[in-house]
């Protein structure tokens, strides 16, 4: 934590149960951990004939990267796993609904507003993920086929739109 500027862990008193993050950010916390996820993401930049594990590792840096601008932005708490759905963020959206709490009932979504940031983070994703599904299908490698086939799912506006491909070559 103290690598990207994160406070001290909170506390838990006795009687009182746990209240929000156990973690505090420092005032240039955010500063930190978005120049941390940035340097990421431009150390791992491919040049023009990279080969498909290049590729693969950049968009994981760009995709981590764009999801952390956009939680922040909205406002989201991260203790939760958010579906950030491509139907609800590609065609220019104020805001979302998310699900916050647990137990699934439907009352307990709530809108988050996206701001002219996340607005372009989500663009510039869109536009990064269909140039790399053309780049993967020229490149025809295997796992990269498969994060191809599901990115050009999600441009069309269906599911999640944020994907990455695991190491065993299982796309999340």
């Amino acid at each position: 934590f103290a690598s990207m500027g994160w406070g001290v862990p909170a506390v838990d008193a006795e009687q009182l149960p746990s209240l929000g993050s156990r973690a505090t950010l420092r005032p240039n916390g955010a500063k930190h951990l978005f120049a941390a996820l940035a340097e990421a993401v431009t150390t791992s930049r491919p040049g023009r004939n990279a080969h498909a594990r290049r590729l693969l590792e950049h968009h994981a840096h760009f995709t981590r990267y764009c999801v952390a601008l956009i939680c922040f932005c909205a406002g989201l708490r991260e203790i939760q796993c958010y579906r950030l759905l491509a139907e609800e963020l590609l065609h220019g959206q104020g805001q979302i609904v998310v699900h916050d709490k647990q137990g699934g009932d439907a009352l307990m979504a709530q809108p988050a507003l996206l701001n002219a940031q996340a607005s372009e983070q989500i663009r510039l994703y869109a536009a990064h993920a269909r140039a790399l599904v053309r780049r993967l299908l020229r490149l025809n490698d295997h796992h990269g086929l498969v994060l191809a086939q599901r990115l050009r799912i999600a441009m069309e506006g269906t599911g999640p739109l944020f994907l990455t491909l695991s190491s065993s070559g299982a796309v999340h």
